[in-house]
């Protein structure tokens, strides 16, 4: 058996962040699908979390909507 060189230079990883980033809706009826979409009671609780984050920042732009 061989054993490979394990180089950590090189090695790809990926770090998690907390930033949610969300398309921002341009009109109303764009809202109100996102809104069905990332509402955290309809979905699974793995996600609750994040989607949560995401109807916090849909909801800061709402009022800017057409």
């Amino acid at each position: 058996m061989k054993w490979k060189n394990i180089d950590l230079k090189n090695k790809k990883t990926t770090k998690y962040s907390d930033e949610v980033s969300v398309d921002y809706p341009k009109t109303k009826e764009d809202y109100h699908k996102s809104v069905k979409k990332y509402h955290p009671d309809i979905n699974d609780p793995f996600f609750k979390n994040r989607n949560t984050k995401k109807m916090q920042k849909l909801n800061q732009n709402k009022d800017k909507l057409k």
